[in-house]
């Protein structure tokens, strides 16, 4: 049976799981906690994690680390 690229490879390279997102608790550039269900955390495409106060000021709305844009993450679901 064939497998998806999704099944195949994670977020962290490993074979067979389901790539998900770190959720990371707070800002790397501010230390801003983010509670579960934050709407200020903003993610680029290597998860790197910052508050909208400082994407939009400071960062000028790049990655400091990759140069990409960063957009809003998703919501964490509390379990």
């Amino acid at each position: 049976m064939a497998q998806n690229a999704w099944d195949r490879v994670t977020a962290r390279g490993q074979i067979g799981e389901k790539p998900v997102l770190e959720m990371r608790e707070s800002c790397e550039r501010c230390k801003t906690p983010f509670p579960m269900d934050s709407i200020d955390a903003m993610i680029c495409r290597y998860e790197c994690t910052f508050c909208e106060p400082c994407v939009s000021g400071p960062l000028n709305g790049h990655c400091p680390n990759c140069g990409g844009n960063l957009q809003p993450r998703p919501k964490r679901v509390q379990k």
